[in-house]
Parts: C-alpha cells; structure tokens; sequence
C-alpha cells in the first residue's frame, strides 16, 4: 500500500512570481493562531487582576468592618443632621461657662462623638506605648501636658487586627472628619481645656517634626493612614481656646522626644501585610 505524501513547503511559480493559495492559508492561520494566544493571555491576566482586587477587598472589610462600620454611621448621622454649628465666639462662650471638668482623664471629641480615657505614658519606646494603647488613647511620654506650654501630643489607633486586644483599636477611626474650627476637650486634674483644630495633614512615620515642642499651648493628635494600614500618619494641630492660653516664651527641650526616628503607630498589621503582598503580586 503506498503512503501519500504531503508537502509541506510552499508552492512558487517562477512565470507569474505567486505562491499558491495553500501557503497563504497557512501564513493566515499562523497569525491567527499567535491572536488567540495574545488574547488568551490577556484574559487570564485580566481575571487574575479582578480576583485579586476583589479578594483585597473582601480581606480589607472582613478585617476592618468596625471602621468601615463608624464610617457608614458617621454618613448616615451627617445626611440626617440639619442643625446649625455655633460659631466660633459661641463655642468658645459655651465651653468656659463649663471649666470644671468631672475627675477622670479623658478626651472628648463632639464632631465624631469621640470619649476615651487618655493613658499618661511616660516611656516613648514602641512596646510601652502600644501596651498602653489597649486601654485609652496615649499621652506621648516627654511632651507637654493639658495646661502646660508646649505641645500636648495624644496617639490612638484607627485600625488594628481584630483579635488586638483591647477596646479602643478604632477609636481614631473618624478623625480625618475633623474640620478647622472643631471642638477637642481635655479633661486633666479635673479642669477642662479646649482646642479648636487648626490644621490637618499626612506626614511620613519620620516626621517627628509634628511631635517638637511648641511656643503657644497646642493640641496633636496622631492616627495611621490610610485607614487599615501603618503606612503614614494623619495629624490633627488644635490650638488652646480655653482656658485663656498663656503664650510660652521660652521652648523647653525635650530630649526624649527628638531621639524618636519615627512616629508612633500600629504595628504592621496582617491587613497591612496582605495588601502590600497583593500590591508587589499584581501583574502590572
């Protein structure tokens, strides 16, 4: 039985200078063929892509609904708030004729219905502070206090891995919804002191500059960001509205203070960790 034989290679015609059609067949087919392998890569790239957007997402909120939860309430109270906020002199009247202040040291925040206890911590290494942070918000060790010239400076967390211990790992969850003129009290030594928010911004871990000593009575407050995460720092400055500041001549030193290469923050959290790891995976 004799085999047919198929050959493969393209057909020319020396007369007319064509290749016959079957050799442009298979040139069509191959470009075909390499398209399909393109696009295929494509998609697997795409849902690749899609799958794990949507798996960060869904680890981010199973891992942070108490603050994702804050902000939906937060929004929803906004949208049915219609009251009209004092001005500043009627704040500033209201709050005096309430000076003496309940025992106890506290911090009360009225724009995001904020009140914890503030932990005066004297040590600033990171251990200390984040063992404090389980039972209130934290009094920076080495800076100024309530009533004091200078820089009173206050951490909290605004995210935390949700098996953390303690009761205020989100406490400072709504903080960026502080605006310029807002009310923050601080009740020390059974007296009460209040700062308007004068300034918001996003600094590096590295930017103790936020931390330094000050020459009028200030407030900062110190938060992670973005929500979730230990990356940066959202700071609050507050200036002291009441009692009457006494304006600080001299800056006092702080030492231990300007040895801190970094602000304090949470630790890096396993929302923290996956994210970067899916950030560092992704295709792109």
């Amino acid at each position: 039985m004799s085999r047919a034989k198929v050959n493969l290679s393209p057909k020319y015609d020396a007369i007319s200078g064509q290749v016959y059609e079957h050799s442009i067949s298979f040139g069509a087919g191959k470009k075909q063929h390499k398209r399909k392998k393109l696009w295929s890569g494509f998609k697997k790239t795409l849902i690749y892509s899609m799958v794990s957007i949507v798996g960060v997402a869904g680890f981010f909120i199973a891992f942070n609904w108490p603050l994702i939860s804050s902000q939906i309430s937060y929004a929803l109270a906004s949208d049915g708030n219609t009251e009209q906020p004092l001005s500043h002199q009627e704040q500033v009247e209201v709050l005096e004729q309430a000076a003496d202040a309940p025992a106890g040291e506290i911090i009360n925040i009225p724009k995001i219905a904020i009140q914890a206890p503030v932990v005066y911590q004297p040590s600033v290494v990171e251990a200390d502070v984040q063992s404090s942070l389980q039972t209130g918000v934290v009094h920076f060790g080495g800076t100024a206090k309530p009533g004091d010239p200078g820089n009173v400076v206050i951490v909290g967390h605004s995210s935390n891995d949700p098996w953390a211990a303690g009761e205020y790992n989100y406490i400072f969850a709504l903080l960026e919804k502080l605006e310029i003129g807002d009310n923050i009290e601080i009740n020390h030594n059974s007296k009460k002191y209040v700062y308007q928010v004068s300034e918001e911004k996003i600094v590096e871990p590295t930017d103790i500059s936020v931390i330094q000593p000050t020459a009028d009575p200030t407030l900062t407050l110190i938060t992670c960001w973005p929500l979730g995460t230990n990356w940066q720092r959202l700071i609050i400055h507050a200036k002291q509205v009441s009692p009457d500041p006494v304006p600080q001549q001299i800056i006092v030193e702080t030492p231990s203070v300007e040895q801190k290469v970094s602000l304090p923050g949470t630790d890096n959290n396993l929302s923290s960790k996956f994210i970067q790891w899916v950030i560092k995976a992704l295709p792109i």
